[in-house]
Protein backbone atom coordinates (compact mmCIF):
# COMPACT_ATOMS: atom_id res chain seq x y z
CA UNK A 1 0.00 0.00 0.00
CA UNK A 2 0.80 3.61 -0.73
CA UNK A 3 2.34 5.56 1.92
CA UNK A 4 -0.63 8.50 3.10
CA UNK A 5 -3.44 5.97 1.72
CA UNK A 6 -5.25 4.35 4.78
CA UNK A 7 -8.15 2.26 3.95
CA UNK A 8 -11.52 3.04 5.71
CA UNK A 9 -11.69 -0.47 7.42
CA UNK A 10 -8.23 0.32 8.97
CA UNK A 11 -7.28 -1.34 12.48
CA UNK A 12 -5.88 0.76 15.09
CA UNK A 13 -4.97 0.05 18.98
CA UNK A 14 -3.79 2.60 21.52
CA UNK A 15 -1.04 1.70 23.28
CA UNK A 16 0.35 2.73 26.61
CA UNK A 17 0.79 6.28 27.47
CA UNK A 18 3.13 5.84 30.20
CA UNK A 19 6.59 7.95 29.74
CA UNK A 20 10.36 6.51 29.97
CA UNK A 21 12.47 8.87 31.65
CA UNK A 22 15.39 9.47 29.76
CA UNK A 23 13.25 8.52 26.30
CA UNK A 24 9.78 10.42 26.70
CA UNK A 25 8.81 7.32 24.57
CA UNK A 26 6.62 5.18 26.05
CA UNK A 27 6.50 0.69 25.42
CA UNK A 28 4.58 -0.57 22.72
CA UNK A 29 2.33 -2.67 24.13
CA UNK A 30 -1.06 -3.24 21.49
CA UNK A 31 -4.56 -3.27 22.90
CA UNK A 32 -6.30 -6.32 23.26
CA UNK A 33 -8.94 -5.02 20.84
CA UNK A 34 -8.77 -3.41 17.73
CA UNK A 35 -11.73 -2.15 16.04
CA UNK A 36 -12.86 -0.37 13.09
CA UNK A 37 -12.88 3.11 12.35
CA UNK A 38 -15.73 5.53 12.44
CA UNK A 39 -16.31 6.45 8.88
CA UNK A 40 -17.30 10.28 8.00
CA UNK A 41 -19.05 10.24 4.64
CA UNK A 42 -19.33 13.87 4.47
CA UNK A 43 -17.59 17.12 6.43
CA UNK A 44 -21.52 18.35 7.44
CA UNK A 45 -23.17 18.76 10.48
CA UNK A 46 -25.95 16.76 8.51
CA UNK A 47 -23.93 13.43 8.74
CA UNK A 48 -24.10 11.71 12.49
CA UNK A 49 -20.95 10.48 12.72
CA UNK A 50 -18.99 13.68 11.77
CA UNK A 51 -21.33 15.66 14.29
CA UNK A 52 -20.09 12.89 16.94
CA UNK A 53 -16.37 13.80 15.55
CA UNK A 54 -17.03 17.31 16.03
CA UNK A 55 -18.12 16.50 19.44
CA UNK A 56 -15.43 14.72 20.81
CA UNK A 57 -13.11 17.18 19.20
CA UNK A 58 -14.83 19.37 21.67
CA UNK A 59 -14.03 17.14 24.63
CA UNK A 60 -10.11 17.04 23.39
CA UNK A 61 -9.77 20.56 23.18
CA UNK A 62 -10.77 21.16 27.01
CA UNK A 63 -9.11 18.27 28.48
CA UNK A 64 -5.82 19.91 27.00
CA UNK A 65 -6.87 22.98 28.69
CA UNK A 66 -7.51 20.69 31.94
CA UNK A 67 -4.30 19.21 31.47
CA UNK A 68 -5.89 15.95 31.47
CA UNK A 69 -4.54 12.88 29.79
CA UNK A 70 -6.68 11.04 27.01
CA UNK A 71 -6.54 8.57 24.29
CA UNK A 72 -6.84 10.64 20.90
CA UNK A 73 -10.01 9.02 18.51
CA UNK A 74 -9.73 8.27 15.08
CA UNK A 75 -12.05 8.73 12.19
CA UNK A 76 -12.17 8.04 8.53
CA UNK A 77 -12.96 10.27 5.82
CA UNK A 78 -12.43 10.10 1.94
CA UNK A 79 -12.00 12.85 0.42
CA UNK A 80 -14.34 14.48 -2.51
CA UNK A 81 -13.65 16.52 -5.06
CA UNK A 82 -12.00 19.69 -4.59
CA UNK A 83 -10.49 18.78 -0.73
CA UNK A 84 -7.39 20.36 0.48
CA UNK A 85 -5.26 19.79 3.72
CA UNK A 86 -6.44 23.17 4.62
CA UNK A 87 -10.22 22.73 4.07
CA UNK A 88 -10.54 19.75 5.30
CA UNK A 89 -8.40 21.17 8.29
CA UNK A 90 -10.82 24.31 8.57
CA UNK A 91 -14.43 22.03 8.20
CA UNK A 92 -12.81 19.49 11.18
CA UNK A 93 -11.18 22.52 13.72
CA UNK A 94 -7.83 20.14 13.61
CA UNK A 95 -4.92 22.02 12.58
CA UNK A 96 -3.63 21.05 9.31
CA UNK A 97 -0.13 19.66 11.05
CA UNK A 98 -2.31 17.04 12.59
CA UNK A 99 -3.52 15.66 9.46
CA UNK A 100 -0.46 16.08 7.45
CA UNK A 101 1.46 13.99 9.99
CA UNK A 102 -0.91 10.90 10.66
CA UNK A 103 -1.55 10.97 6.71
CA UNK A 104 2.16 11.25 5.82
CA UNK A 105 1.44 13.92 3.28
CA UNK A 106 4.22 15.25 1.47
CA UNK A 107 3.09 19.28 0.81
CA UNK A 108 0.39 21.52 0.56
CA UNK A 109 0.07 20.62 -2.65
CA UNK A 110 -0.62 16.34 -1.82
CA UNK A 111 -3.83 15.45 -4.03
CA UNK A 112 -6.47 13.94 -2.01
CA UNK A 113 -9.52 13.54 -4.19
CA UNK A 114 -10.61 9.65 -3.45
CA UNK A 115 -7.78 8.73 -0.80
CA UNK A 116 -8.92 7.67 2.39
CA UNK A 117 -7.61 10.12 5.26
CA UNK A 118 -7.68 9.41 9.02
CA UNK A 119 -8.98 12.11 10.85
CA UNK A 120 -8.04 12.43 14.27
CA UNK A 121 -10.40 13.97 16.66
CA UNK A 122 -7.82 16.01 18.81
CA UNK A 123 -5.04 18.27 17.56
CA UNK A 124 -1.38 17.52 17.88
CA UNK A 125 1.37 16.06 15.83
CA UNK A 126 1.89 12.06 14.55
CA UNK A 127 5.62 10.98 14.57
CA UNK A 128 6.48 8.03 12.83
CA UNK A 129 8.63 6.07 14.70
CA UNK A 130 10.42 5.15 11.25
CA UNK A 131 10.51 8.50 9.49
CA UNK A 132 10.73 8.96 5.46
CA UNK A 133 9.98 12.69 4.75
CA UNK A 134 11.98 15.51 5.12
CA UNK A 135 9.51 16.50 7.64
CA UNK A 136 9.06 13.69 9.06
CA UNK A 137 12.96 13.20 9.99
CA UNK A 138 12.86 16.97 11.50
CA UNK A 139 10.49 16.23 13.55
CA UNK A 140 11.98 13.02 14.81
CA UNK A 141 14.89 14.58 15.18
CA UNK A 142 14.01 17.43 17.63
CA UNK A 143 11.99 15.16 19.56
CA UNK A 144 15.23 12.87 20.22
CA UNK A 145 17.00 15.92 21.14
CA UNK A 146 13.70 17.17 23.28
CA UNK A 147 12.88 13.76 24.48
CA UNK A 148 9.01 14.78 24.52
CA UNK A 149 6.16 13.02 26.32
CA UNK A 150 4.52 11.41 24.34
CA UNK A 151 1.92 8.69 23.29
CA UNK A 152 2.14 5.82 20.86
CA UNK A 153 -0.63 4.56 18.40
CA UNK A 154 -0.94 2.16 15.99
CA UNK A 155 -2.29 2.87 12.82
CA UNK A 156 -2.22 0.67 9.33
CA UNK A 157 0.65 -0.81 11.23
CA UNK A 158 2.55 2.19 11.66
CA UNK A 159 3.70 3.12 15.10
CA UNK A 160 3.12 6.79 15.35
CA UNK A 161 4.64 8.96 18.10
CA UNK A 162 1.88 11.28 19.52
CA UNK A 163 2.41 14.70 21.10
CA UNK A 164 -1.09 16.38 21.44
CA UNK A 165 0.40 19.85 22.35
CA UNK A 166 2.66 20.22 19.47
CA UNK A 167 2.86 21.94 15.73
CA UNK A 168 5.23 22.55 13.21
CA UNK A 169 8.12 24.10 13.84
CA UNK A 170 8.52 27.15 11.44
CA UNK A 171 11.20 25.08 9.36
CA UNK A 172 9.05 22.16 9.10
CA UNK A 173 6.23 24.30 7.74
CA UNK A 174 8.92 25.45 5.07
CA UNK A 175 9.13 21.99 3.68
CA UNK A 176 5.29 21.15 3.96
CA UNK A 177 4.07 24.38 2.74
CA UNK A 178 7.13 25.33 -0.24
CA UNK A 179 6.51 22.53 -2.61
CA UNK A 180 7.74 24.38 -5.44
CA UNK A 181 11.16 24.18 -6.79
CA UNK A 182 13.41 26.91 -7.63
CA UNK A 183 16.00 28.25 -10.19
CA UNK A 184 19.27 26.59 -8.62
CA UNK A 185 21.09 29.83 -9.49
CA UNK A 186 20.73 33.53 -9.62
CA UNK A 187 20.63 34.12 -13.45
CA UNK A 188 20.50 30.23 -15.33
CA UNK A 189 21.39 30.19 -18.76
CA UNK A 190 20.30 27.13 -20.38
CA UNK A 191 23.13 25.73 -22.26
CA UNK A 192 22.36 22.21 -22.97
CA UNK A 193 19.12 20.72 -22.98
CA UNK A 194 17.44 17.62 -21.36
CA UNK A 195 17.71 14.41 -23.64
CA UNK A 196 19.58 13.30 -26.68
CA UNK A 197 22.73 15.18 -27.66
CA UNK A 198 25.99 14.76 -28.78
CA UNK A 199 28.46 14.69 -25.86
CA UNK A 200 30.41 17.36 -25.91
CA UNK A 201 33.28 15.04 -24.49
CA UNK A 202 33.23 11.90 -26.24
CA UNK A 203 31.67 13.03 -29.38
CA UNK A 204 28.80 10.23 -29.00
CA UNK A 205 24.96 10.53 -29.26
CA UNK A 206 23.71 9.92 -25.66
CA UNK A 207 20.78 10.89 -23.67
CA UNK A 208 21.45 13.76 -21.45
CA UNK A 209 19.90 13.37 -18.21
CA UNK A 210 19.42 16.58 -16.50
CA UNK A 211 20.18 20.46 -18.19
CA UNK A 212 23.62 22.23 -18.40
CA UNK A 213 23.13 25.96 -16.84
CA UNK A 214 26.13 28.21 -17.87
CA UNK A 215 27.91 30.70 -15.28
CA UNK A 216 31.18 31.56 -13.88
CA UNK A 217 33.60 29.57 -11.76
CA UNK A 218 32.54 30.29 -8.35
CA UNK A 219 28.52 31.75 -9.01
CA UNK A 220 26.77 30.04 -5.99
CA UNK A 221 24.39 27.16 -6.23
CA UNK A 222 21.23 26.75 -4.26
CA UNK A 223 19.03 24.05 -3.25
CA UNK A 224 16.43 24.26 -5.32
CA UNK A 225 14.19 22.48 -2.75
CA UNK A 226 14.36 21.58 1.11
CA UNK A 227 15.54 18.46 1.57
CA UNK A 228 18.02 15.95 3.29
CA UNK A 229 21.52 16.80 1.22
CA UNK A 230 22.08 12.27 0.28
CA UNK A 231 25.70 12.49 -1.64
CA UNK A 232 28.20 15.61 -1.23
CA UNK A 233 31.22 13.87 -3.04
CA UNK A 234 33.53 13.10 -6.45
CA UNK A 235 32.99 11.32 -9.21
CA UNK A 236 34.97 10.81 -12.48
CA UNK A 237 32.06 12.19 -14.58
CA UNK A 238 30.00 14.54 -12.67
CA UNK A 239 32.88 15.53 -10.60
CA UNK A 240 32.20 17.27 -7.06
CA UNK A 241 28.48 16.77 -6.56
CA UNK A 242 25.54 16.82 -4.43
CA UNK A 243 22.26 15.34 -4.07
CA UNK A 244 18.88 16.22 -2.56
CA UNK A 245 16.59 14.02 -1.24
CA UNK A 246 13.04 15.40 -0.71
CA UNK A 247 9.82 14.49 0.01
CA UNK A 248 8.01 12.21 -2.93
CA UNK A 249 10.94 10.44 -3.53
CA UNK A 250 12.60 13.47 -5.78
CA UNK A 251 16.00 13.89 -5.66
CA UNK A 252 17.90 16.61 -6.99
CA UNK A 253 21.25 16.88 -8.48
CA UNK A 254 24.23 19.61 -8.68
CA UNK A 255 27.30 18.58 -10.68
CA UNK A 256 31.08 19.83 -11.64
CA UNK A 257 30.94 22.07 -8.96
CA UNK A 258 34.53 23.65 -7.84
CA UNK A 259 33.23 23.58 -4.10
CA UNK A 260 30.66 21.85 -2.02
CA UNK A 261 29.45 23.64 1.22
CA UNK A 262 27.50 20.96 2.72
CA UNK A 263 28.02 17.59 3.91
CA UNK A 264 25.33 14.47 3.76
CA UNK A 265 23.03 13.89 6.10
CA UNK A 266 22.66 17.53 6.28
CA UNK A 267 19.38 19.27 6.30
CA UNK A 268 18.92 22.27 3.91
CA UNK A 269 16.07 24.54 2.73
CA UNK A 270 15.07 26.14 -0.25
CA UNK A 271 17.63 28.81 -1.34
CA UNK A 272 20.54 27.37 1.06
CA UNK A 273 23.98 27.84 -1.41
CA UNK A 274 25.13 23.82 -1.44
CA UNK A 275 28.32 24.54 -3.76
CA UNK A 276 29.71 26.77 -6.19
CA UNK A 277 29.93 26.43 -10.01
CA UNK A 278 33.03 24.87 -11.74
CA UNK A 279 34.37 22.61 -14.16
CA UNK A 280 35.24 19.31 -12.52
CA UNK A 281 35.12 15.92 -13.57
CA UNK A 282 33.97 15.49 -17.31
CA UNK A 283 32.94 18.94 -18.07
CA UNK A 284 34.55 21.73 -20.90
CA UNK A 285 34.09 24.69 -19.14
CA UNK A 286 32.67 25.95 -16.05
CA UNK A 287 28.78 25.12 -15.83
CA UNK A 288 26.65 23.69 -13.54
CA UNK A 289 24.81 20.28 -14.70
CA UNK A 290 21.58 19.82 -13.00
CA UNK A 291 18.92 16.75 -12.61
CA UNK A 292 15.90 16.13 -11.08
CA UNK A 293 14.68 12.70 -10.36
CA UNK A 294 11.55 11.19 -9.94
CA UNK A 295 12.19 7.32 -7.80
CA UNK A 296 15.03 7.06 -9.48
CA UNK A 297 14.42 7.95 -12.95
CA UNK A 298 15.63 11.54 -14.61
CA UNK A 299 13.22 14.08 -15.30
CA UNK A 300 13.61 17.13 -17.86
CA UNK A 301 13.95 19.64 -15.39
CA UNK A 302 12.20 22.26 -17.21
CA UNK A 303 8.98 20.56 -16.26
CA UNK A 304 9.49 21.03 -12.38
CA UNK A 305 11.83 24.29 -11.85
CA UNK A 306 9.80 27.57 -12.21
CA UNK A 307 11.63 30.11 -14.66
CA UNK A 308 14.26 27.45 -16.45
Amino acid sequence: MRRGLVPAGILFAVLSAAAIAQSGVVPAEPADAARALPVIAALTPKDAVFENFMAEVEKAYQAIERGREFEPLLFAYTAAKGDTVFTVSSRCAIPYDTLATINRLDSVDAFLEGKTLVIPAAPGLFVPETPHTTAEFLIAQRYAAAAPTVQKLLVNDVVFLYNKRDKFSAEERVFFVDSAMKLPLSNAVLTSAFGLRKSPITGVWQHHNGVDLGAPTGTAVFACKGGVVSFAGADKVLGNYVMISHTGNVQSLYAHLSKIRVQAGKTVQTGTIIGEVGATGAATGPHLHFEVRVGGKAQDPREAVKGL
